[in-house]
C-alpha cells in the first residue's frame, strides 16, 4: 500500500524543475514539515479518528456506488495515509 500511495501522481507541482508532481501523501507530508503551524490542528483531529470511525464512513456508502472490495481498499488507503502522516509529524 505504501508503494501505491507514494507512487501516485499528484497535480500540485512544488518546483518547476521536476517533471512529476509529488504524490498527494508526499505533498501533505511536505506541508506538515514546512508549515506545522497550519497543519497541527488538523493532524490532532486525524490522530483522534479511530479505525472504527473511518470504517463507519466507508460502510455508509451504498453498495451500488462502492463494492465491498472497493470499501476495503479505500479503508486501507485512508488508514495507511493516516499512519504515515502522523509518523511524519512526530
Amino acid at each position: 500500500m505504501l508503494g501505491y500511495l507514494y507512487r501516485g501522481q499528484g497535480g500540485v507541482f512544488v518546483d518547476g524543475r521536476r517533471k512529476r508532481a509529488p504524490s498527494p501523501l508526499k505533498l501533505a507530508q511536505m506541508l506538515c514539515r514546512w508549515r506545522p503551524d497550519l497543519t497541527k490542528d488538523t493532524l490532532e483531529r486525524i490522530a483522534e479518528l479511530g479505525d472504527d470511525q473511518i470504517w463507519a464512513v466507508m460502510d455508509r456508502v451504498p453498495p451500488e456506488f462502492m463494492t465491498e472490495t472497493a470499501k476495503q481498499f479505500a479503508f486501507q488507503v485512508v488508514t495507511t495515509s493516516k499512519t504515515e502522516l502522523l509518523r511524519e509529524a512526530r
